[in-house]
């Protein structure tokens, strides 16, 4: 299930770089978060955390957070595969 959270969140990402209309990063994220809840019934507190985690996945994409690209096992196991 995470898997599934995960891949269409960065696919949103992905569409909401690509809209003009939507010129800031908290329009971005507000369209992100609409049309995941659109696509998956999500409690209120893992909206919270995948929100904090948009703003993760952003500062890993401007380069300032990095990934050990060694991670053998964990919770962001999945992430190797997309660094």
């Amino acid at each position: 299930m995470s898997n599934y959270i995960v891949t269409n969140l960065i696919r949103l990402m992905k569409n909401a770089e690509e809209f003009h209309d939507l010129k800031t990063g908290q329009e971005k994220k507000d369209y992100v978060m609409t049309e995941l809840k659109d696509i998956i019934e999500l409690p209120e507190h893992i909206e919270y955390l995948i929100m904090e985690f948009i703003d993760v996945l952003i500062e890993v994409d401007k380069h300032n957070i990095t990934f050990n690209k060694n991670i053998k096992k964990g919770c962001f196991k999945f992430i190797k595969n997309i660094c």
